[in-house]
Parts: C-alpha cells; sequence; structure tokens
C-alpha cells in the first residue's frame, strides 16, 4: 500500500484518519448550512476508500435532508437515469416550478410525453427542484460512482454545480477521475492510506489473531455490519470436510476454530465452499462432527489391538502398521458415518480421510495411543 494520508470505513460511521478529507466535508456542509451552496468532487483511484468519506458526509448531515444517487454502468446509455434517481425523494416539488421547466423535466423522467427535453431547462428545473426541497431544511446530494454517470445526467448536474449560489445546498460527487465535465469544480483527491493507518484500520476490522487452522493465513473475518463471519476451507455448510479435513496443515487449530467462530455474533457464514451461504447450525454441526470424529478415535485407539497385524506381516513392520492403522481408521469412521448419513452430504464418502487425519493427529500431535513414547 502506498504511502500518504485511503478512506474506508469503519463501524458506527468512523474513519480511520483521514482528516483532511474529514474537514474539507464538514466545511462543505457548514457553508450549506449557512446558505452558501457548495460542491465537492471526490475523486481518487478504484477501493481508495471514496465511498466511505461519501457515507461520512452522509453520517455527518444532521438536520439534513439527503438524496443519493449511484452511477450505474449499465445505464450509462439511459438519458437521465441517474438524476431521476437523484430527484425521486422530492419530485413532488415539480408543482412550485415555471411550466417550462415542470414539461422539461416531465418528458426527461418519462412523466410525460412530447419533444427531446431542453439541457438548459432540465438543469434549471433540478437546480429549482433542489432549492424547493432545501426550503425547510439543508440539502445534501450525493452521487457514487460519478464515472458511470450517463452524460445527460452528468451535464444537468455539473450545471446545477456552477450554479449554486446562496441556495442551503450541497452536492458531492465521487468519481475515480474528474473528467472534462467536472473539470473547474472544487474538488478533493483521495490516496491511499499510509502504512501505519492501514494497519490500524486492518487491526480495528479484523478479529485478534488465534493461532493457525487450516494454514498459517487463515483468519477469521467478522463483519458485523452485515451480520457475518467469514471463515475459509473450515466448515463446508452441508458437507463434512473433504480431502483429509480440508487439507489443513493444523488439525487441532482446524478442530479449535468452530469454538473460536461461535464466540462473534452473527447469523451469515461464508465458508467458501458448496455455493451457499452457512448459519451457526451449520458450524455448531460441524463442531459436533469433528468432536465425534477425534472421540472415535480415540476410542478406537484404545480398542484396536496391533498384535494380530505384527503377526501376519512378521518381518513386514510397515505392512502391519498400515494394515493397523487402517483398521484404526474404519473402526472409528464406521459411528460417524452411521450418526451424519442423512445430515452431511457425502458423509460416507469423506468421513474416513478425515477419520485418518484426525487419528495420525492425536497420535502425533498429541501423543495419544499406547503405541506412541514420547
Amino acid at each position: 500500500m502506498r504511502g500518504g494520508p485511503t478512506a474506508i470505513g469503519l463501524p458506527g460511521g468512523q474513519l480511520r484518519g483521514r482528516q483532511r478529507e474529514r474537514e474539507a466535508l464538514d466545511r462543505l456542509l457548514a457553508s450549506a448550512r449557512a446558505a452558501d451552496g457548495a460542491v465537492l468532487v471526490v475523486y481518487g483511484e478504484p477501493g481508495v476508500g471514496k465511498t466511505a468519506l461519501v457515507q461520512y458526509a452522509v453520517q455527518s448531515a444532521h438536520g439534513f435532508r439527503v438524496t443519493q444517487a449511484l452511477g450505474v454502468e449499465g445505464e450509462m446509455e439511459l438519458p437521465f437515469a441517474a438524476l431521476q434517481q437523484m430527484c425521486a425523494s422530492f419530485i413532488e416539488f415539480t408543482e412550485h416550478l415555471p411550466q417550462p421547466q415542470r414539461e422539461a423535466l416531465a418528458v426527461a423522467f418519462g412523466l410525460s410525453e412530447g419533444p427531446a427535453a431542453s439541457p438548459f431547462f432540465v438543469g434549471l428545473a433540478v437546480l429549482g427542484l433542489m432549492a424547493e426541497a432545501a426550503a425547510e431544511r439543508p440539502l445534501l446530494c450525493v452521487v457514487d460512482d460519478a464515472q458511470w454517470l450517463d452524460r445527460a445526467s452528468a451535464r444537468a448536474l455539473t450545471f446545477v454545480a456552477r450554479r449554486l449560489l446562496a441556495e442551503r445546498i450541497a452536492l458531492v460527487l465521487a468519481t475515480r477521475d474528474r473528467g472534462d465535465a467536472l473539470a473547474g469544480l472544487p474538488e478533493l483527491h483521495v490516496e491511499p492510506l499510509g502504512r501505519r493507518d492501514a494497519r490500524a484500520l486492518l487491526e480495528s476490522v479484523l478479529p485478534a489473531w488465534h493461532g493457525t487452522n487450516h494454514s498459517p493465513d487463515n483468519i477469521f473475518i467478522h463483519l458485523p455490519d452485515h451480520d457475518a463471519l467469514m471463515l475459509v476451507d473450515i466448515v463446508n455448510p452441508g458437507w463434512p470436510p473433504v480431502c483429509q479435513s480440508n487439507l489443513t496443515e493444523d488439525v487441532p487449530g482446524f478442530i479449535a476454530a468452530p469454538d473460536t467462530a461461535l464466540t462473534y455474533p452473527w447469523k451469515h457464514f461464508i465458508g467458501g465452499h458448496m455455493g451457499r451461504l452457512g448459519n451457526r447450525n451449520d458450524v455448531a454441526t460441524h463442531r459436533q462432527y469433528m468432536a465425534d470424529i477425534s472421540d472415535s478415535s480415540r476410542k478406537a485407539l484404545d480398542t484396536v489391538d496391533p498384535t494380530p497385524y505384527f503377526i501376519k506381516y512378521g518381518e513386514n513392520p510397515l505392512a502391519a502398521v498400515r494394515e493397523y492403522l487402517d483398521a484404526i481408521t474404519a473402526a472409528a469412521a464406521a459411528p460417524v458415518i452411521d450418526k451424519y448419513a442423512g445430515v452431511l452430504a457425502a458423509a460416507d464418502i469423506f468421513t474416513a480421510s478425515t477419520v485418518f487425519h484426525v487419528m495420525q493427529s492425536i497420535r502425533l500431535d498429541l501423543g495419544y495411543g499406547s503405541q506412541v513414547h514420547p
């Protein structure tokens, strides 16, 4: 990440760093409150945090009427699509507009038929409409992804932006680049966060490190605003782990991961497999499934006698060990498969490989089993 003071939002509308950007937006709102209409073009590269800054302005606009529009790439060929989105919440004020403006806006928004609307009359109509909406309280108009505005909406909004004088109106346009249409308007360039702020941001939104599970880079990502938790390659909602516990590098960490996951408040689980979201019951079922495998593996280690296999293979101890471990796996897997048939899809196919993996971890990682001598 490049140095420099990204606006990325935190729960509760807070921003990490961004003092310069917040001050610029605060001044914009103060100007609108003082009936000194203001506009600000917030621009920067994709993902730098423009949307978070826009939402900061929205959340800071206490006492304002707020209207928002979003540029949509698929609607760039639809004239006035974004403008209609912007004005929809106060379209009732059109009755206060002069007739030529009212008729032009009605045609532009598809409310009546007629000749193509005059861009000049549409621009005047939008300016008048916003002024009427701001009569009772200041108005904040926000446009995100302005680089995807249809041409007619962009032209009308820049027309309005250049004529905000003694109005209680603030207009914020967030875009990837300024372009010719926005040239000359007040602007705010958003740069990426510096390393210190970026690290502090990540630490504030990601949970504490709880050790490895599956692989050293696998972490718990809690998204409280979306009531969700993401933990990839641990729980496969509706299915058992596949291919030796999802190819985990840390079996004890893998087994413990659901306990940590369930300490967070969430409803939706993103596991990265099988094409559907999970829920808390899916994680609880996985936890019990792995606990049953661990218990069954210990029982099999305690009860399956290795002696017959060493007698059978005589001086070939590797063959004896292999058949002995296969017998432990079969004995441990059988009751688990019976219990989860119809509960987890393909439990009969994938359980044995996970049992073998867990059983070996119990023996080698935990030192459990009479044949292990630490």
